[in-house]
């Protein structure tokens, strides 16, 4: 066995490296736990709550698995603590990038069904899988077939729970920050570089876990899956942190009230020039454009509160503030 039904006789080659991947998975944890601290002006908040709670899962894990394959606990409860702790993992880290998807996703609809499947998996994918491996450890010969089926079909479902999460990352990013990169100028511009290639290592990450899976070394692969979720975790925390601050800060570092900071128009085909009355660092000369703006024209209005920033526009009627919650 390697590890499905209890404790395991390894050899001292497979003990070092369980003890290796549990030590520097604890020690991102502990990173992570630091920056959590340090960079949460407020512990309140769905972005907040889910990192808690899926850098404690990993951390739980870690131990009730060590644990158990070394026969330092009882087996049984160690299993319990086993399958809560992976709940939290997996679907906690799940939410840290549900929670800001709403930073690049401007259509709901697309946020909403990324809960919806997030929820789906929980209950199709977490408790079916949970109640075999529990079982499997009471009566192996009569649950180990399902538990080593229903455990493969479960990685693979959430590997494609991921890969979509950061799939639509990667597709939104490119599309969706261009406004803001725009105003906030091209030291901002890395920002979808970075998205895109982090989202992309998450994916290798993932595929790495499938394959110490499919190749049969369970003892390996839930020593090694909790150090790439450590690893998932501390990335995404970083990337979504930069995120936050290109959406919150403001262009410069002086306040402009709504009526002086508008983009009125762009240049048309007859080459008019266009009218903005902010000063963006540079003395300028003052245009007024020929061209009437209409009352349903969309304008874009940066405001700069609080030291955050907010993106109204005058058509809607009223302002969105973004669900910042994090400081620096």
């Amino acid at each position: 066995m390697a590890g499905e039904t209890g404790p395991i006789l390894p050899t001292l080659r497979i003990s070092m490296t369980i003890a290796g991947l549990f030590g520097a998975a604890c020690y991102i944890c502990i990173e992570i736990f630091i920056h959590i601290v340090y960079t949460f002006k407020r512990y309140a908040g769905l972005y907040f709550w889910s990192m808690v709670v899926a850098t404690t899962g990993i951390v739980l894990y870690l131990i009730a698995n060590l644990f158990r394959l070394f026969a330092i606990a009882p087996s049984f409860p160690m299993s319990v603590l086993l399958v809560i702790s992976w709940w939290a993992m997996v679907t906690g880290q799940s939410v840290v990038l549900y929670s800001r998807l709403h930073l690049v996703v401007r259509d709901g609809w697309k946020i909403r069904w990324v809960l919806i499947m997030i929820i789906t998996n929980f209950f199709l994918l977490h408790i079916p899988v949970a109640a075999v491996f529990l079982a499997c450890n009471l009566d192996p010969e009569r649950f180990l077939l399902a538990f080593n089926i229903y455990e493969r079909i479960q990685l693979v479902g959430f590997f494609l729970q991921e890969s979509i999460i950061s799939g639509l990352y990667i597709w939104e990013a490119g599309r969706g920050l261009k406004s803001i990169l725009a105003v906030r100028g091209r030291g901002k511009e890395n920002i979808t570089r970075q998205l895109v290639i982090i989202n992309t290592l998450v994916i290798f990450l993932d595929i790495s876990v499938l394959i110490t899976e499919y190749t049969g070394h369970l003892d390996i692969q839930t020593s090694y899956q909790p150090l790439v979720y450590a690893l998932k975790l501390q990335m995404e925390f970083i990337i979504l942190n930069k995120l936050i601050n290109i959406v919150k800060q403001p262009p410069c570092n002086r306040v402009y009230p709504q009526s002086h900071h508008t983009l009125e128009s762009l240049p048309g085909a007859h080459n008019e020039p266009w009218s903005s009355s902010a000063d963006m660092g540079h003395p300028t000369k003052s245009y007024k454009s020929p061209k009437v703006v209409m009352e349903s024209e969309t304008n874009l209005t940066l405001e700069a509160t609080d030291g955050g920033c907010h993106t109204s526009t005058s058509s809607a009627g009223r302002r969105e503030p973004h669900d910042i919650e994090y400081g620096t």
